[in-house]
């Protein structure tokens, strides 16, 4: 029914297919090293590279599924978005760990 509010477990499946929907292009666009493993409060989940530019229905995934987080380095408060594992289907959590843990991209990353 129009106006009523949504019952919050169709708000987590949104949230689930938009995840599902935002790893599915970063993996045809070959951008999966945006992502980093992360904990927030004994969450395990994906740091999101917030300099990244992505497409309009990807930025749309990003921010349904991400929460937004802030922390501090040398005094200055920087804001991130973070994807609980938990929103991934097990196969997208596999396709990321091995990709975080090849060769490639930990050579990239050596290389920066």
């Amino acid at each position: 029914q129009a106006g009523k509010a949504s019952a919050p477990e169709d708000i987590e499946a949104g949230r689930m297919q938009a995840a599902f929907n935002f790893i599915k292009y970063l993996e045809a666009a070959g951008k999966l090293s945006v992502l980093s493993h992360k904990q927030i409060r004994g969450i395990k989940g994906f740091k999101i590279d917030s300099s990244e530019e992505f497409t309009s229905e990807a930025t749309a995934n990003l921010r349904t599924s991400t929460e937004s987080h802030t922390t501090s380095k040398s005094g200055k408060s920087f804001k991130f978005r973070f994807l609980p594992r938990k929103r991934l289907a097990e196969d997208q959590i596999t396709l990321i760990d091995d990709y975080l843990g090849s060769f490639q991209y930990l050579y990239s990353c050596t290389m920066k």
